[in-house]
């Protein structure tokens, strides 16, 4: 009866079952939350090409009237940014609520305990990545500027722009160029993704 996913920008396999084995169903999109901040994707220099228009520097704030909105230019990863994740988690209990109101107030409650938990860990996040906020790091994907721009990180860059395409040998180059040259740290790599890149 209620279907929640970020949305279709993230998510594209889930399309055909949604409309499949979802068509009765209230089918909630979370990067569409009242009070989700959403910012472009990153392109160029440090960063590979995705696959849409760009919209380099665009960041807005969704509400009730973006449903439907297209939001391609987006990064998706949305909730890496712990204010995100709350105002999903408000979403999801208003949702659930309306569905079924004899329960709304263990959704609430529940919702309110979940926001707690991740307003402290924010708040523990923040006193713990400060002091390395300012070292460069590279990532395997481009998956994390919720993170990096929550907390004031910096990126010196990403391998890929999609963990399911191998970066060309171009790719490879122009970032072992990249490590050395902006002095990253370290490079994190992602145990699902083939290492030896």
């Amino acid at each position: 009866e209620l279907i929640f996913w970020v949305g279709e920008s993230l998510e594209t396999f889930l399309e055909h079952p949604l409309e499949t084995l979802g068509s009765d169903a209230e089918i909630v999109e979370l990067i569409h939350s009242e009070g989700v901040t959403t910012l472009a994707y990153r392109e160029g220099g440090a960063y590979e090409s995705h696959d849409h228009e760009e919209h380099a520097g665009e960041t807005h704030e969704a509400d009730d009237h973006a449903h439907g909105h297209d939001e391609e230019g987006a990064d998706p990863h949305v909730w890496l940014d712990p204010r995100n994740a709350g105002a999903m988690i408000g979403a999801i209990a208003g949702a659930l609520s309306t569905a079924d109101p004899e329960n709304a107030e263990k959704y609430e409650a529940n919702a309110s305990a979940a926001v707690a938990r991740i307003t402290a860990l924010d708040e523990a996040l923040a006193r713990e990545l400060d002091p390395v906020s300012n070292r460069p790091f590279i990532a395997f994907h481009d998956g994390y500027q919720y993170f990096e721009t929550r907390y004031g990180l910096t990126s010196a860059g990403s391998i890929t722009a999609s963990p399911d395409r191998a970066p060309g040998a171009a790719r490879i180059r122009e970032m072992r160029d990249k490590v050395r040259s902006a002095g990253a740290v370290c490079v994190f790599s992602e145990p699902e993704f083939e290492s030896s890149l």
